[in-house]
């Protein structure tokens, strides 16, 4: 009796990731940048950063809390990053959107610090920062968009 070859299919559509899942990968997934995050991976993670960060203004008076929170944002920052990458990856664009949003809000501060020279550098430093809200704001509408199949380079 032959052997039937199981055929394939490229499908244009993904399983939504539930929250746990999400979750998961965004800690295992750590320093990953390749590869693609799907719409649900990303905003379960979203959800799940701002859920603890309320958490942490709920006791925020709490002795030694402060501390705790800043151990916390140190710990996503990377992570948020590598998500974010992803994230413009699955919808075919590359991540030096996320560079350039934060070359501009370094620029910011870098132009804040030396308005001590000259008010010139207030000017530039607002111009700055309204250049990394405008790219802020166009990244986040750029993960509400759904997911590339087709022609998308980053796709595995």
């Amino acid at each position: 009796m032959p052997v039937k070859k199981k055929v394939v299919k490229k499908t244009t559509q993904q399983k939504m990731v539930d929250f746990n899942t999400a979750i998961t990968r965004f800690w295992t997934k750590y320093a990953e940048i390749n590869g693609t995050a799907q719409r649900s991976e990303y905003w379960f993670a979203v959800l799940f950063v701002l859920l603890v960060n309320f958490v942490f203004s709920l006791f925020a008076r709490v002795p030694f809390v402060g501390f705790l929170y800043w151990v916390w944002s140190i710990a996503i920052f990377i992570p948020g990053l590598t998500l974010t990458a992803r994230r413009l990856h699955d919808v075919g664009l590359s991540a030096k959107w996320l560079l350039t949003f934060w070359f501009c809000v370094l620029l910011g501060f870098v132009f804040m610090l030396m308005v001590y020279f000259s008010v010139l550098f207030v000017f530039l430093a607002e111009v700055s920062w309204v250049f990394s809200g405008i790219v802020g704001i166009f990244l986040v509408i750029i993960s509400l968009l759904p997911s590339k199949f087709k022609d998308n380079p980053y796709r595995e």
